[in-house]
């Protein structure tokens, strides 16, 4: 018996017309090709090129041919030849491949779900995790590994295995490293992010520039008003700043505070809005710390050139960091007397007062701050009187009368006068 010609095969399944017809003697001929590549080892004598380019393009959009093809065991001998090093496979013919496991599962909640098991883990571990690295074979595996998660329980089993959390740190990992992200953004923004367990595996386990990166993608889809963020997860993003802003005082360094600075920043939008996460402890010990280090910026230029809090002060003022601290306590002291309290026996309420000023190098600072003290002093009546009290003093330290070599200063009677600097 000849061998079938499936280069013209895959040639004439281009064409929908052709795709639309009854396939069963096709899939018959390719079952049996396969079962000799597979048990016989006769896979050099199969075109095992144009077989998968056959199979990739019978399956373009059409659910009949996805259906009709699982009916067969087409789906594991192919994987079985994917995941078998003794074939020697070209790196195209492995492209091909998974290509034909795509459209296989792409638009098919059902044969996405019978697919899972013969995939997950070994092929995405083959492809993804294994070397040598191929950018295309990647990419091919992010796009079958999206469709999947299309599928909840599929997602969630990625959290309870170490190769599944391993394939989510490798995706994160991969957005400056490949090519054509697009499939890897569209998995974690649209699957990932929203899994509480996704935040603590990438913040505990990732290098500092993934971290950032993915911290700011987060922060990206929260501003466009995508509903990912929870309780829990701002919860969490408060402990770990608390935690992270002790580490950064006792050994700082340029990564430690650049990691700091994105985390601040992703908790502000995860406060932004309020919730029940307002009355954890975790969110009191994160505005103490907001506190001190906003008096830690302000001051950086007394500290001493060699102390570890010059250095971190320096690094986190280069970050430009000062308008989100501002921008954490108030979202922290909304609505929520225990914080605002709080903030004002720390000596917060003459920092965020001395913020509201235009600052070239923190844009919108002022703004942040007045919408801070507003809900500083919201329903508190001792902070009203202690913001009235600095508020009164306030106009001493107005930078445009110290270029005019004037200053400001309380006469017996209370009253603010003006003149020359001595």
């Amino acid at each position: 018996m000849e061998p079938r010609n499936y280069s013209d095969i895959q040639e004439s399944l281009k064409d929908e017309t052709n795709r639309n017809n009854n396939q069963s003697v096709l899939l018959e001929g390719v079952h049996e090709d396969l079962t000799s590549a597979v048990y016989l080892k006769k896979s050099n004598k199969i075109d095992l090129l144009n077989l998968f380019r056959a199979l990739r393009n019978l399956c373009i959009a059409n659910e009949t041919n996805q259906i009709q093809v699982f009916q067969t065991k087409i789906p594991n001998l192919v994987v079985t030849i994917l995941l078998d090093s003794d074939y020697e496979l070209t790196s195209e013919i492995k492209t091909v491949g998974l290509q034909f496991i795509g459209n296989l599962i792409t638009g098919n909640k059902e044969t996405c779900e019978r697919a899972w098991p013969m995939l997950y883990p070994s092929l995405f571990e083959c492809y993804m995790l294994a070397s040598p690295f191929c950018d295309k074979h990647y990419t091919i595996c992010s796009m079958i590994l999206y469709n999947c998660s299309l599928e909840t329980r599929f997602v969630y089993q990625l959290f309870d295995s170490d190769v599944g959390e391993k394939l989510i740190l490798s995706l994160c990992e991969s957005v400056a490293k490949i090519s054509d992200a697009d499939w890897v953004l569209l998995l974690i923004k649209m699957h990932l992010f929203k899994k509480n367990d996704f935040m603590p595996l990438i913040i505990m386990n990732c290098s500092p520039t993934t971290t950032v990166s993915i911290l700011e993608l987060y922060c990206d889809e929260m501003q466009e008003g995508e509903a990912i963020c929870n309780d829990s997860v701002a919860i969490y993003l408060a402990e770990v700043f608390s935690e992270r802003f002790i580490i950064c005082t006792e050994h700082p360094s340029k990564d430690k505070a650049t990691v700091l600075a994105s985390i601040i920043r992703t908790l502000c939008w995860a406060t932004a809005s309020p919730g029940h996460w307002h009355q954890d402890n975790a969110i009191s010990s994160a505005a103490d710390n907001a506190v001190k280090l906003l008096q830690l910026i302000n001051l950086y230029k007394e500290f001493e050139e060699g102390d570890d809090n010059f250095k971190l002060a320096v690094h986190l003022h280069k970050l430009q960091i000062k308008r989100d601290i501002v921008r954490l306590i108030g979202n922290l002291c909304f609505d929520n007397r225990k914080i605002q309290d709080l903030t004002r026996s720390n000596g917060g309420i003459p920092l965020l007062l001395g913020a509201c000023t235009i600052d070239d190098n923190n844009p919108f600072l002022q703004q942040w701050a007045i919408f801070a003290i507003r809900n500083l002093c919201q329903n508190n009546y001792e902070n009203q009187v202690e913001v009235a009290k600095f508020e009164k003093l306030a106009v001493a330290d107005s930078p445009v009368l110290d270029s005019m070599g004037l200053t400001a200063v309380e006469d017996e009677n209370g009253k603010i006068i003006i003149r020359e600097k001595n």
